[in-house]
């Protein structure tokens, strides 16, 4: 299961008010169930990812801190942002395969582009997983109407596979979730409503340590690095890069709450459009 983000910055104090820092230190171990799909791709041969080129070191003074989440979010104002605001965002990325070589059962990393979470109750996301399920790498595409449970598409993903996902506003609490792998040239595109009010104060390109059903946070598993490409986002019907003109941007360092560096973004990219996220620790 996929959260909110847990700040334990400054920067962005209202969300932790807001999430209380819900989420244990990652002991739970959830069942194949929480986590993977009845019929999961789990194959081993990868495609060569879309060059891109390499992003600056992030100043990590910039950063917030999160034990969940690592990556980018945009908002009209950090310190006081706009509801209703946010109409879609989107990102390419390769899937990111996983070493579970020395990981226990129930390692498992997220990848996403969603809609609220930093000063909100709910999140509309879409993206893949790359967990450690009974010693070995299991690959999935999913989507979350936070609170609500996240649900496995009817798309197979391989590690390597470059995919890219999109979620769009369309009216009331329905949005719209689309995910293609480029490489397969495979779609699947839908509508779906969530049941508590969303905000659209926020926009989010994002590797998470996902929760397993009873809220705890599971360690993370030790991914390949993963760079997010053509991020863009749509606020108050100006388009744009993470970097734009029309809204404010906050990099976000995963930290357990012992100070460890779970995961970290690097700077953006000159265009602003991409970043890399590296694993340090579980």
């Amino acid at each position: 299961m996929r959260d909110r983000a847990i700040f334990c910055g400054a920067v962005l104090l209202a969300a932790l008010l807001l999430c209380g820092c819900l989420g244990g230190s990652g002991e739970g171990t959830p069942t194949p169930a929480e986590t993977s799909p009845s019929t999961p791709a789990t194959a081993a041969a990868t495609t060569p990812p879309t060059a891109v080129s390499t992003p600056p070191p992030l100043s990590a003074a910039m950063a917030d801190r999160s034990p969940n989440w690592a990556g980018y979010t945009v908002l009209t104002s950090i310190d006081n942002p706009q509801s209703g605001s946010v109409e879609s965002v989107e990102a390419s990325w390769n899937v990111p395969s996983v070493d579970c070589s020395l990981s226990d059962n129930g390692y498992a990393s997220a990848f996403w582009v969603g809609i609220d979470g930093i000063s909100s109750n709910s999140v509309e996301q879409i993206g893949t997983e790359s967990d450690c399920i009974g010693g070995s790498p299991v690959y999935y595409a999913w989507y979350e109407v936070y609170p609500q449970d996240s649900v496995t598409l009817d798309l197979a993903i391989s590690p390597g596979d470059e995919v890219h996902a999109k979620v769009e506003y369309v009216s009331g609490n329905t949005f719209r979730y689309t995910m293609t792998d480029l490489t397969t040239a495979e779609t699947v595109s839908f509508t779906d409503q969530g049941r508590v009010t969303a905000e659209r104060s926020s926009a989010e390109w994002i590797a998470e340590a996902p929760t397993n059903g009873r809220n705890r946070l599971l360690p993370l598993a030790d991914f390949r690095p993963i760079t997010f490409t053509h991020a863009a986002v749509t606020v108050n019907g100006e388009s744009g890069p993470i970097s734009g003109a029309h809204w404010e941007y906050q990099p976000i360092i995963m930290q357990s709450r012992g100070g460890s560096l779970k995961a970290t973004p690097s700077g953006l990219s000159t265009g602003g459009t991409d970043f890399t996220v590296v694993w340090s620790n579980p």
